[in-house]
């Protein structure tokens, strides 16, 4: 009954049925042709994978599971290979995770909140930023401190290496590591180059890591509005490369000609979540890294040893000026003692002296001290003495409580233009621009010239236009935005 219904409906509607053919056609032919390309690509990752979990035995050695990868063809290059066969990946994890070292997978190392990436993930990332002799590179969250390891490697003894992590653990862990490799292992200490560790939050500047390191790693996801953030640490360098996963995308970026990076999706992962400060913590950080920055006193170079040989030899002082008046040939020239103005204390002659002699600052010298022997240091030409001693001075100033503090930075803004001692003016003003408040109320800010006061306003008008710009600065630009949007819409799928 069934089939004569159906045959009545087909009969009572032949036109209908004419005009659902082609449809049905399509049906049959995109049936026939298999799934879209994009369902194709995903299907093939995900055989992949299962194709991986199901291969992912535990090896016997690390040269078993080195082997195991590239049977596999998830390890392809003869470099990154060899670094990883001279880097036993079982010598990098804690000891109560040994047994788990030569599988390819990752390792939760769970009594302190961090992983270990699978070995597979490690050789894609080595394999990805192609690294070559010489080249500088940064490990961010750098865990057991094994991938640092085989970097240091294939950049080699000219190269450089450095690794990040916030957490105090794995930074004494990875630097243990690798000092116990090189020990062991003479050919991998010869091959490969220091590497250095440190406990930093990369999102919070530092003048030791933007710009420094032409290849960057970063082993946890970076959300997507902070990764402009992370491509401040690349050096504006024309093939500069940082590997970061944002989202769920692992991408490369590379640095243009023009300055600009195209970022280029790897594949599709999944990493724990880098630990990100606030919008205001970063501020604050940038604003004090830009300090540091512009208040720093630079000391020049010690001329000891240029000095001392003529000296050792017959020649005549260090100081410039006991050096002409002693080669001067007048009368008193060779004479046994010296008149120093009656304004100079002793013990700030001494200090001359003392410095003369041993190029170096007598240690325990209090800033009303210092102040003293720059004077002194200023009349007899000195002048890296006059820099040991700014430089001291500012030191001591921006470690003192603001209440303490406000009544020397006034007297410290006036020393340093009595002996015109820009860097001493600058940390002055801007000690007493950061704790206007205190320091406006004490009677040395009363005695300031109006020219003084007016650097002080200078200062804080600057200040205002620095955090604008590091407020603008924390936003991605209009060209990063669109371009991450257009990224998104190119996967490549292998």
């Amino acid at each position: 009954m069934e089939g004569d219904q159906d045959e009545q409906q087909h009969g009572d509607e032949p036109q209908q049925e004419q005009e659902e053919r082609p449809e049905r056609r399509q049906r049959r032919d995109a049936q026939a042709a298999g799934p879209p390309q994009e369902l194709h690509n995903l299907l093939r990752i995900l055989a992949r994978q299962r194709v991986v979990l199901a291969e992912r035995a535990r090896a016997a050695t690390n040269a078993d599971l080195i082997a195991a990868l590239r049977e596999s063809g998830m390890l392809t290059s003869e470099a990154v290979a060899g670094a990883m066969l001279a880097v036993p990946r079982g010598a990098f994890v804690p000891i109560e995770h040994r047994a788990e070292a030569y599988v390819d997978a990752p390792i939760r190392v769970e009594a302190e909140g961090f992983n270990i990436s699978a070995p597979h993930m490690h050789a894609s990332m080595l394999e990805s930023l192609r690294l070559q002799p010489g080249d500088r590179f940064l490990d961010v969250g750098c865990g057991c401190g094994v991938l640092a390891a085989c970097a240091a490697m294939l950049v080699g003894p000219s190269g450089r290496v450095a690794g990040v992590d916030t957490r105090d653990y794995c930074v004494e862990l990875s630097a243990d590591n690798v000092d116990r490799l090189r020990t062991t292992s003479p050919d991998y200490a010869a091959a490969s180059c220091d590497v250095e560790f440190e406990k930093h939050n990369i999102f919070l500047p530092s003048r030791r890591y933007r710009g420094r390191y032409n290849k960057v790693c970063v082993g946890a996801a970076c959300p997507e509005e902070r990764v402009h953030l992370l491509l401040q640490l690349l050096p504006q360098e024309q093939g500069s490369l940082l590997l970061a996963p944002v989202d769920t995308d692992l991408r490369l970026y590379e640095r243009r000609r023009d300055g600009s990076a195209r970022s280029t999706t790897i594949s599709s992962v999944r990493f724990s979540e880098l630990e990100v400060p606030s919008d205001a913590t970063v501020a604050l950080a940038m604003l004090d890294d830009a300090a540091a920055e512009r208040l720093a006193v630079q000391v020049s170079p010690s001329t000891w040893a240029r000095d001392m040989g003529p000296l050792t030899a017959g020649g005549t002082a260090r100081c410039p000026h006991f050096r002409a008046r002693l080669s001067s040939g007048m009368r008193d020239s060779d004479g046994p003692s010296h008149a120093v103005p009656e304004a100079f204390a002793q013990h700030s002659v001494q200090a001359l002296v003392s410095y003369i002699y041993t190029d170096v600052l007598p240690s325990g010298l209090e800033p009303p001290q210092l102040a003293e022997l720059l004077h002194v240091g200023s009349f007899y030409g000195c002048t890296r003495l006059i820099e040991l001693c700014e430089h001291r001075l500012v030191d001591a100033l921006l470690q003192l409580e603001p209440e303490q503090g406000a009544a020397e930075a006034p007297s410290l803004l006036r020393l340093g233009g009595e002996l015109g001692l820009t860097q001493l003016q600058r940390a002055a003003a801007a000690f007493i621009a950061a704790h206007y408040s205190a320091s406006s109320k004490s009677e040395a800010y009363a005695a300031l010239s109006r020219a003084e006061v007016d650097r002080v306003a200078a200062e804080l008008a600057a200040g205002a236009t620095r955090v604008r710009a590091v407020l603008a600065e924390l936003q991605p630009s209009e060209g990063f935005q669109a371009q991450t949007a257009a990224e998104r819409q190119r996967i490549l799928w292998f």
